[in-house]
């Protein structure tokens, strides 16, 4: 009996340390799986941040960099009374944008001095046939009793109305 007994249990020790070190194999390829899945992944997010960043700073160059110097140089000129010119810089877009800003904004200065001119012919035209009828109606009222002068000082009224009239008619027509 003592004989089968320790028989039996070499060869359950035997079975044991073979099971051991199975497990001890088995887990040693499951560390060394789990190690390299690891190290894959940290390669995935360490690109994958690389890549963020990259798509970033891009768009920071070509789109964030291009608006804010477009920003600057408006306020900069706007304070300064100078003359509006972006250089065209960053995306196609932001290029195109900044090109189509420049000829509308030259196109905008020749519009306000054309109507600022306008204004100032329109001022002294209105004015001058209108100062012709205040200043013989005052005269005629103050010095004047003869017939004859008052007669031509109101042909003189007439005329002056009536340029005045087909100035205004003129402007409005134009308008």
């Amino acid at each position: 009996y003592l004989q089968g007994r320790e028989v039996i249990a070499n060869s359950i020790k035997q079975f044991q340390s073979d099971i051991n070190e199975s497990l001890k194999l088995e887990i040693n390829y499951a560390m060394t799986n789990t190690t390299n899945a690891l190290m894959i992944q940290s390669l995935f997010l360490t690109l994958s941040f690389t890549l963020v960043i990259i798509v970033l700073l891009i768009f920071y160059k070509f789109f964030m960099i291009p608006i804010k110097n477009y920003t600057i140089s408006l306020k900069n000129n706007h304070s300064n009374n100078e003359k509006h010119d972006l250089n065209p810089e960053g995306s196609m877009e932001l290029r195109l944008l900044a090109d189509k800003f420049n000829i509308l904004y030259d196109e905008l200065i020749t519009a306000n001095n054309a109507k600022s001119e306008f204004l100032a012919t329109m001022s002294h035209e209105i004015r001058t046939p209108m100062n012709a009828i205040v200043w013989i109606t005052q005269i005629a009222k103050k010095y004047d009793t003869d017939p004859e002068k008052i007669d031509n000082y109101l042909s003189k009224i007439d005329i002056s109305s009536k340029v005045l009239l087909n100035i205004i008619n003129d402007v409005l027509d134009m308008s």
